[in-house]
């Protein structure tokens, strides 16, 4: 089936006219012909710019922090954390250490405590050198006091004879402690954000004001990206537009190279596609003709009647199908003599 792109503004009602002649489809050229044209491709389609609204949903737990006023703040916070036992922070002089584990803190442990968190405070140490694995026997023995001393020597600090709740955190492997919160001089939280290495995941949402024919379905081109995105729904808030963005196969890695993961929404710019691109001919306003009963055609330089279905309009151009793929680019038509 042939494309084709017949010159004819939007809404406009072509002029009527009618073969002298059906039967042999064919109309004689007047004594002063009419003007003719040649036909050439053109790109139908229809855009507008639009904001994209970028959003993450970052994965977090709250543990419990130990409350007093922060006196230093250690960079260590701003990577995850490992096996070994590393200083993130000091409240009131004592050191906040973070480490792998799987169980979350729940009471202050001391020497001559036994238990799960004990082990795992050991293993801990062990991890780092600071005692020897056949040690890591879920007692908290001289040992493990030596140990923690070293190691609250080794952070300019003095141990008391209590780790208490809040100064060692257990935390999933590969989470990363947010000491943002954390401000030298001012009373810690009472818990401290931990954001989790599951996965972030992203949201594209197209913002627009209204405008004709929003439907889920239309393609969205973003800033920086060579996808095109598919609305997957449309939702009206306070007369404004809302598009949410089906992310395809490619998710959220795909939205963190237009804009990384951050606890804040972003706006970046992009193109809503009210209608597909299109390629077809183009031919003057003039050149269309409507016989009887409806049927528009185009009439050849030489007078032969060539049959068409408009199927697009576009800036005084029409896009058509010609059923028997007689039109090619470059042949010649008629412009009607009362629009020349």
């Amino acid at each position: 089936m042939g494309i084709i792109a017949v010159g004819v503004a939007l809404g406009v009602v072509a002029e009527r006219r009618v073969l002298d002649s059906a039967a042999d489809e064919l109309i004689a050229p007047p004594d002063n012909a009419p003007p003719v044209f040649s036909i050439d491709e053109e790109q139908f389609g229809s855009s507008i710019p639009i904001a994209i609204r970028v959003t993450w949903r970052r994965p977090k737990l709250e543990v419990p922090l130990s409350v007093g006023i922060v006196t230093s703040v250690d960079g260590a916070g701003s990577t995850p954390v490992d096996s070994s036992l590393t200083p993130i922070a000091k409240i009131a002089q004592t050191p906040i250490l973070a480490a792998v584990g799987g169980l979350p803190w729940y009471r202050d442990v001391q020497p001559g405590d036994t238990g799960t968190d004990v082990e795992e405070l050991q293993a801990a140490l062990s991890a780092m050198g600071a005692l020897d694995p056949s040690d890591v026997d879920g007692e908290f023995g001289p040992r493990t006091l030596r140990a923690v001393r070293r190691l609250y020597e080794q952070n300019g600090s003095v141990f008391d004879g209590v780790l208490r709740l809040g100064t060692v955190l257990f935390l999933p492997d590969g989470s990363q402690p947010v000491v943002e919160s954390l401000v030298v001089g001012e009373t810690s939280p009472p818990t401290l954000e931990v954001r989790l290495p599951s996965g972030d995941a992203a949201s594209l949402t197209g913002l627009v004001g209204r405008v004709p024919g929003l439907k889920p379905g239309l393609g969205v081109f973003v800033d920086g990206s060579n996808r095109k995105f598919v609305v997957s729904s449309v939702t009206e808030v306070d007369g404004e537009f809302e598009l949410a963005l089906d992310l395809g196969d490619c998710g959220s890695p795909c939205v963190a190279r237009l804009s990384p993961p951050s606890d804040e929404s972003s706006v970046i710019s992009g193109e809503l596609e009210l209608e597909p691109p299109t390629t077809g001919l183009a031919a003057p306003v003039s050149a269309l003709f409507v016989d009887a009963d409806g049927q528009r055609y185009l009439v050849s330089e030489s007078g032969e009647r060539v049959d068409v279905n408009v199927v697009r309009f576009r800036d005084g151009l029409a896009l058509v199908e010609n059923p028997r793929g007689e039109i090619k680019r470059g042949d010649r038509f008629r412009i009607s003599p009362g629009e020349s």
